[in-house]
């Protein structure tokens, strides 16, 4: 069973994430447990394009790859946002850093649009308000041990 759409001929699946990093791709960070991940799946790197939208690329244990395009994490508006296959800039790193591939599947035609909410909002403001207020909640409960846990566990990356 073949996973992604573009199957790399000459690298390991170490090498190619490395190549995705080195272009600007990262983890997720501290709510990637909550990326779908999906079957043979070994790694998913995303990387902002612009203020808005998002790329998204997944190596699998079959040496393929898929990506797409999509509405950045830090909206709340992501939950409920479609992802679109997004394969142009994938197809130029791999040429750029010399791998060869061929295509697994048929890639479909890159958007030319991505509909972007009018409005959107970014959770974290919210989230930090909100534990912000339970940690006071805490405190004044006299549960100051509970909220110095609940600092510390922020403090590690929200």
């Amino acid at each position: 069973m073949t996973y992604g759409a573009i199957q790399v001929l000459n690298a390991d699946i170490d090498t190619i994430k490395s190549i995705f990093q080195d272009e600007g791709f990262h983890e997720p960070g501290v709510f990637g447990i909550l990326q779908k991940k999906k079957e043979g799946q070994k790694f998913g790197l995303i990387k902002p394009i612009n203020e808005d939208l998002e790329i998204h690329v997944r190596g699998y244990e079959d040496l393929t790859i898929d990506s797409e395009i999509e509405l950045r994490r830090k909206f709340i508006e992501h939950l409920k946002s479609q992802a679109y296959p997004y394969y142009d800039p994938i197809i130029q790193i791999l040429q750029k850093h010399n791998l060869h591939f061929e295509y697994a599947k048929s890639l479909p035609v890159d958007p030319q649009t991505v509909c972007v909410p009018d409005t959107r909002i970014e959770w974290r403001p919210i989230a930090e308000e909100m534990l912000g207020l339970l940690i006071k909640n805490l405190e004044i409960k006299n549960h100051k041990q509970e909220a110095k846990k609940l600092i510390e566990i922020i403090s590690r990356g929200l």
